[in-house]
């Protein structure tokens, strides 16, 4: 939903919530921005300038667990199928038709005339050897782990084998670790963390590190119905917020990916900026590393989340109308996910739990990492809670020592990703930042893989939800919006509670 002036409305995927906007006075003083890219002209509403917080940490697929990364790699690739943004659910992108051969196989007939921004013509070899490619980084490991076998039946045909029952196979091939590159460069060592060469809606021009990257359209897009309207997009890098809110206030940037609370009121006053706030899917914690002697035991790690007030935490981060608490260790917006398990925020029940299991608490210090302003304020809430219970924390932007912990999260479109990204051993080393591994969740999550029938899933995503519940991997803070701040000249006409952005639908008004 956009939101104009004053109006601020907010509708969760279970009920509707009416904020009350929290005056913020901004800084007179204005910084200087950083030298803006050469491409940017105010008078050619055609092109699109977006101002990220983050950098990409790679723009090759399959190399990266990053969501900026992501919104890159969706620009330049496509997978076989992809995610519609109203229903959230798989459909065909580079696939034209599929059939199912049994419960496990497979075979997928590809669009015909597809082509690489190099000029290749797409064909089956092409998703052969980029699968082989992505199965080198543990980033895609967990969307290939169950595609067993994979081959090249003629140049249109792919066959999948994935030897079990498979209930996340077309999330799956949706995801930017099955995206398709060709083989052509990637049998001649081709860098694409440097120069991305896929089929998608944009082409890759350039990237400064640190300042930005230029896309142009890519005119021989294979699907005309989704090909971009935009003649060029640059990506911004302005991590500071308040940079972000003047440069969209004063046009240097046309579109603010990461609206933070401190710009939500300048935004909504301003005549030509549109505010978007839609329900989010984005679940985040602050991870404990299981490896740490002090997060090993259970009762260290309950009582750690019992003394941490979430209202407070998201208030110190200004995210107090841009999210909501959480005690769950699996969102609750899937069908499945529950509270039942967890706890509440009680320091008495805390410190009580300690004592009764001899734990003291002085022994338990440690560092928390947060790696943006957000983050660092919501430590320093998190330092003031624990010492109450007598726990020494310290807050930093880089981690000390080897006794830390650190602000995360995790965004997924299903339950069975969520738990499988950040709960099954298998992914340690990848998106299981927190080293978690309990033999219980890894057997119902692979149940939960193999059940085809829906009812019976469902239950066994309940079982998961309590159990990851009563086993504490992570401390729970909230889940997050999804807010966006645009010209208001600019036309959005498809938004994703996962934050997706679909910039090729994208376009300039008359």
């Amino acid at each position: 939903m956009t939101i104009k002036k004053k109006k601020a409305i907010i509708i969760t995927l279970t009920t509707v919530l009416i904020f009350i906007g929290v005056s913020i006075t901004l800084s007179t003083t204005t910084p200087q921005l950083p030298e803006q890219p050469r491409y940017h002209d105010s008078g050619l509403r055609r092109g699109l300038v977006v101002g990220t917080h983050w950098e990409p940490s790679s723009i090759a697929p399959a190399q990266h667990n990053n969501i900026i990364s992501s919104h890159i790699n969706a620009m330049n690739y496509n997978g076989l199928f992809r995610i519609c943004s109203d229903t959230l659910m798989p459909i065909p992108d580079l696939v034209c038709s599929w059939e199912a051969i049994s419960d496990t196989v497979f075979e997928f007939t590809l669009r015909e005339g597809v082509l690489f921004h190099n000029g290749d013509v797409l064909r089956s070899h092409d998703i052969v050897a980029s699968w082989i490619y992505a199965r080198n980084y543990p980033y895609a490991a967990a969307v290939h782990e169950r595609i067993v076998h994979f081959e090249a039946i003629s140049d249109a045909t792919i066959r999948i084998d994935t030897v079990e029952p498979h209930a996340l196979l077309f999330h799956d091939l949706t995801h930017t670790g099955n995206m398709i590159m060709p083989k052509s460069l990637i049998e001649s060592g081709h860098n694409f963390g440097a120069l991305a060469v896929g089929t998608g809606p944009f082409v890759f021009q350039e990237k400064r590190l640190g300042n930005f990257m230029h896309h142009t359209v890519f005119e021989n897009y294979f699907d005309t119905e989704r090909a971009a309207r935009l003649e060029y997009v640059t990506w911004q890098v302005l991590p500071d917020a308040l940079h972000r809110g003047i440069a969209l206030e004063i046009g240097e940037i046309d579109f603010d990916i990461y609206v933070q609370r401190r710009n939500v009121d300048n935004y909504l006053a301003h005549p030509d900026i549109m505010v978007s706030i839609t329900p989010g899917t984005a679940h985040h914690k602050l991870i404990l590393n299981h490896n740490v002697p002090q997060f090993q035991n259970l009762y260290v790690r309950r009582a750690l989340g019992m003394a941490i007030d979430k209202e407070a935490v998201l208030l110190a981060a200004g995210l107090a109308e841009l999210a909501t608490p959480t005690w769950s260790q699996v969102p609750t917006i899937f069908e499945g996910g529950t509270d039942e398990g967890s706890y509440s925020f009680d320091p008495e029940g805390a410190r009580a739990l300690l004592a009764k299991h001899g734990i003291d608490p002085a022994t338990l210090s440690f560092s928390i990492v947060g790696t943006n302003e957000e983050r660092l304020s919501m430590g320093a809430v998190v330092q003031t809670n624990l010492a109450d219970i007598g726990v020494e924390v310290t807050v930093t932007s880089v981690p000390i020592g080897s006794a830390y912990a650190a602000f995360g999260g995790f965004n997924s479109l299903t339950f069975l990703g969520y738990v499988r990204g950040v709960f099954l051993s298998e992914s340690i080393g990848s998106s299981n930042r927190a080293y978690f591994s309990n033999d219980e969740v890894d057997e119902l999550i692979r149940r939960a893989f193999a059940t085809m029938e829906h009812d019976e899933r469902v239950v066994i995503y309940h079982e998961i939800s309590r159990t990851v519940n009563e086993s504490v991997p992570h401390i729970p803070t909230h889940m997050s919006m999804v807010a966006r701040a645009f010209n208001a000249s600019l036309v959005v006409p498809e938004t994703s509670p996962t934050g997706a952005l679909h910039l090729n639908m994208m376009y300039w008004r008359e």
